[in-house]
């Protein structure tokens, strides 16, 4: 039985909810908490999320099972925070898979093993199943200023100060820690019109708050050698997956439980910025505002010069 308690985020999609289950039923979690979203209003979506109900009600390893369900839909964003809040009420630490997440073996020990040694640094926010990159390193992990939620693990203490409504973010914005924390201006801008999107509501993202809190208290995540975790839900079914990219998918590969360690806590720099570049500001969906603003950037730093 694995002791560390698993999350698991289900909606409407049966297939991806059955492959995630026979996943975990290789290591049994003892306790498993369920975090359903309720139907639409259409036969459709109602019949779906009917039979996921059913799939995980047919779990058949001796386990708690905790289920957080909702009579009416609430969306991805409401009801991930308002379903962790209940978990973080009742457990200090959890691994949590939305239904698309697929991870290997490895990601369990790799969570577990680390959310022991890390339980009391107030450095570390979170840890991650995901790995974008191809970069090499000696270590077994690195640490990271993004949050990649595809299969993840953290504490109560950092949920705790997690405020989804970015209240602080105006003040942030205009602040000399905010140029500080993302010196790069194309990055900067980036982050900015994204951030700008989420306070006005217009962008609807758990995921981007969590980001933000992380820039503004300065926390870090950790993030393995290797990619552990596979995203199966890219499609037309997906919230925000619906167009796949390669670069999303990076190949899944098993990871040494004897763990190297760093001998210090200090951000991958290099590692964030080819992330940056690939994965958040710079991937295809993104080369044409970052090129836009680039070529702004150095227009401005000629005329000054």
């Amino acid at each position: 039985m694995f002791n560390v308690p698993v999350v698991i985020m289900v909606y409407n999609r049966p297939s991806q909810t059955k492959r995630l289950l026979k996943n975990l039923e290789k290591i049994k979690p003892k306790n498993l908490i369920i975090i359903s979203d309720g139907a639409k209003k259409n036969t459709n979506d109602q019949k779906k999320v009917i039979k996921v109900q059913k799939i995980v009600k047919q779990i058949n390893w001796k386990c708690k099972k905790i289920y957080i369900g909702s009579k009416n839909n609430l969306g991805l964003k409401k009801r991930i925070y308002s379903g962790l809040n209940i978990v973080f009420r009742n457990y200090n630490q959890a691994i949590i898979l939305e239904d698309d997440c697929i991870p290997n073996l490895s990601f369990f020990y790799f969570c577990e093993k680390l959310l022991n040694i890390y339980k009391n640094n107030k450095k570390i926010s979170s840890i991650s199943g995901n790995n974008f990159n191809s970069m090499n390193i000696d270590e077994s992990y690195y640490f990271s200023k993004y949050s990649s939620i595809w299969g993840w693990a953290t504490w109560k203490r950092s949920w705790k100060k997690f405020d989804i409504k970015m209240k602080f973010w105006p003040k942030y914005r205009k602040s000399k820690k905010w140029k500080k924390d993302c010196p790069d201006i194309v990055e900067r801008t980036f982050w900015e019109k994204n951030f700008d999107n989420v306070y006005r509501g217009i962008i609807n993202s758990w995921a981007y708050p969590f980001l933000l809190n992380n820039f503004y208290h300065n926390y870090l995540t950790i993030v393995p050698k290797y990619n552990l975790v596979k995203n199966v839900g890219f499609g037309k079914n997906a919230t925000n997956t619906n167009k796949y990219e390669k670069i999303f998918s990076p190949k899944v590969k098993n990871l040494n439980q004897n763990l190297k360690i760093p001998k210090k806590i200090i951000r991958n720099f290099k590692a964030d910025t080819l992330d940056f570049g690939n994965v958040f500001g710079g991937g295809r969906r993104n080369k044409q505002p970052i090129k836009f603003f680039y070529m702004m950037y150095l227009n401005i730093v000629k005329y000054i010069k």
